[in-house]
């Protein structure tokens, strides 16, 4: 399996044989404490770092047994989680450029290990964890704990490159944003004054999709057209029942755009509601009828 963002997170909790049931009450807890803790501002609450409470209930959810995790993942070669390049943190905790190069792990030693991949997979400057990531002066640790962690994993090996002339190497700390051309070289050096500012982030700001070959299922709560086989909402191209429309050839919108070379996705209400959704916490039943649209894209496909 694999995974990047929320995705990372489902991924391992599902390979480690947590029930889909589970998974929801977890997701409910997290709305729940988002709510009460965000306030007005929900997620962007100053202070308040959404992954802290990702990385308690991943503890909890995967109960510690390392042993159980490592069989069922092969020590860690059959769980794939994504990684953006080492980016800097800077003031306004912004990407400058969406970075290019992406890596993921396929190694751990632990459940610790795993739990701090999708920390780092699942973090986003102010949207999902602290603006100034591990260098955060609010009491929030999962950032600067799984920073720490993966710096150890790296060091390991654990961390591959994904770019062509490069795919399945070790990531390296001296040549790591030399991935055939693909993304900037952040390294530590360049920022002696806090290496801190320099870490991995949300795997989704660069392959939102990842695939590993050719028969990887794409699993996703956006609609659009694949390559690859896919587990997705239905996509109804609005062309296809207007072309006997009078003028219909005069003005056609687009109905999608090329997210990558993979994915298209869909231009409609419906993509701009789920973005919506995967933005701010939503309501236990609004949560409740969106476990239940999973099941439904699964038996439509």
């Amino acid at each position: 399996m694999c995974g990047v963002s929320a995705g990372a997170i489902v991924s391992t909790a599902t390979i480690c044989g947590v029930p889909p049931a589970d998974q929801m009450n977890v997701i409910h807890r997290l709305a729940e404490v988002t709510k009460a803790e965000g306030g007005f501002f929900d997620v962007f609450q100053p202070g308040f770092s959404l992954v802290d409470y990702v990385k308690k209930e991943l503890n909890e959810a995967l109960q510690g047994d390392d042993d159980l995790f490592l069989q069922r993942t092969d020590g860690g070669r059959l769980l794939r989680i994504g990684l953006t390049n080492r980016r800097k943190i800077d003031i306004a905790g912004a990407v400058k450029a969406r970075p290019k190069a992406f890596v993921f792990v396929d190694g751990y030693r632990d459940i610790e290990d795993v739990v701090a991949a999708c920390v780092l997979s699942s973090y986003i400057p102010l949207g999902t964890g602290p603006l100034l990531g591990a260098s955060d002066p609010f009491d929030n640790s999962a950032v600067r704990h799984a920073n720490k962690r993966i710096k150890e994993m790296e060091g390991l090996g654990f961390l591959k490159h994904h770019g062509e002339s490069t795919k399945g190497t070790p990531v390296s700390r001296q040549g790591q944003g030399q991935e055939g051309g693909e993304g900037e070289d952040y390294s530590v050096n360049r920022a002696e004054k806090n290496p801190d500012d320099v870490i991995y982030w949300d795997g989704g700001l660069s392959n939102n999709w990842p695939i590993v070959d050719n028969s990887t299922v794409i699993v996703t709560p956006l609609n659009g057209s694949f390559l690859n086989p896919s587990i997705t909402p239905p996509f109804h191209n609005a062309h296809d029942t207007n072309d006997s429309m009078p003028f219909s050839n005069l003005f056609k919108p687009p109905s999608h755009f090329d997210a990558n070379e993979q994915v298209k996705l869909g231009i409609n209400g419906k993509n701009l509601d789920t973005l919506y959704r995967m933005t701010v916490s939503s309501h236990g039943s609004t949560l409740d009828t969106w476990f239940s649209h999973g099941y439904d894209d699964t038996r439509y496909v």
